[in-house]
């Protein structure tokens, strides 16, 4: 073929060669072998676009874009966020004493590993509380699982911890203030007494109505005896009541039994028919708490535990015998089950 005079020579492709041979001096015009010999001595990367290249034997499905040069290949490098291996960086192994206490009130001696994935994330994880294999199962069946996460953790450390050297022995009680204004709800008042029939008689002093009624629901430890003066289906007389033997660690037990009744309170898991089947991702926060000041004594009661009603199925009418008092017998039981021994100074 020919070529108009002036026209560029087009270059001629190569062979189709797995490998481009080498060029030969001798072959090439006097102006590329003059340019060759005065172009400055380097190695020319693999990427370098200005020489020809062979012609693929087939051409790829997608043209490249014009003016695309390909990716140099280099070596990659690791990413912060992924794990080092062992030889980088060592593994503490920690170790910690149990936190339970046996029945004796000494703490249990057994030693718990702490770790590893606690150990490096948590930068105190000594401090962190541990439970052996037998004192981790004893607090997971005191603690439902219906209860939010967070509750949970706070029981754990409550059951964790000694009591103070003040607290002291005595009752947990319970009455009902039933207002004939809110059919809808009840209210039921869960606090701690040393002297249990001198405490009730104060409250009904102190916030007794005709429209608020108080009645006694029931105490730990104790029986309340029957009577033929029963009224209202079920209800309990205050001169009926007989103490009995006081309980220990008064001021723990109360602490234990709010922190269950207010989750109970604030997510009304009484209301699905499940309960109490039921797992921390099923409950909702869907309850109302609200702290008004008593309309008759002006002062804001923080032991008052407000109930929706339960209109239908096995907890009908049932909020105090079901829902309340299996509640307070339980964590009744756990105290005088495990004594604990109070913390003395110096």
């Amino acid at each position: 073929m020919r070529y108009a005079q002036g026209d560029p020579r087009p270059p001629v492709p190569p062979k189709d060669f797995p490998r481009r041979p080498p060029m030969n001096p001798n072959t090439l015009l006097q102006e590329d072998r003059s340019a060759l010999n005065h172009a400055p001595h380097q190695i020319r990367p693999s990427s370098d676009t200005s020489l020809p290249r062979p012609f693929p034997a087939s051409q790829p499905s997608t043209p490249a874009k014009p003016g695309a040069s390909p990716r140099p290949i280099e070596k990659r490098e690791r990413r912060s966020s992924e794990p080092t291996s062992p030889s980088d960086e060592k593994i503490v192994q920690l170790e910690a004493q149990c936190s339970a206490q046996t029945k004796t009130g000494k703490r249990c001696t057994r030693v718990v590993k702490v770790g590893p994935p606690l150990a490096i994330v948590h930068p105190d994880a000594k401090d962190v509380e541990r439970f052996c294999f037998q004192h981790e199962k004893n607090g997971l069946n005191w603690i439902p699982s219906y209860l939010n996460t967070d509750t949970q953790a706070a029981l754990r450390s409550e059951m964790s911890k000694l009591p103070s050297a003040a607290d002291v022995a005595g009752y947990i009680y319970t009455f009902e203030i039933r207002d004939e204004s809110d059919p809808d709800h009840i209210h039921l008042k869960v606090g701690r007494a040393v002297n249990l029939t001198k405490r009730l008689d104060q409250w009904d002093k102190q916030c007794g109505t005709k429209q608020r009624e108080h009645i006694i629901r029931g105490w730990w430890p104790g029986t309340v005896e029957a009577s033929n003066d029963v009224v209202n289906g079920g209800s309990l007389l205050k001169g009926k009541v007989v103490a009995g033997d006081k309980g220990a660690y008064c001021h723990r037990l109360e602490r234990l039994i709010h922190l269950e009744l207010g989750d109970l309170v604030l997510s009304r898991q009484y209301i699905n028919p499940a309960f109490p089947k039921l797992d921390a991702d099923d409950v909702k926060k869907t309850g109302l708490v609200t702290k008004q000041k008593c309309a008759e004594c002006g002062t804001t009661h923080k032991e008052i535990f407000t109930f929706k009603k339960v209109r239908k199925g096995k907890f009908k009418g049932q909020e105090w015998e079901s829902i309340v008092q299996p509640v307070i017998q339980k964590w009744g039981g756990y105290v005088a089950k495990y004594p604990q021994r109070p913390v003395t100074k110096g």
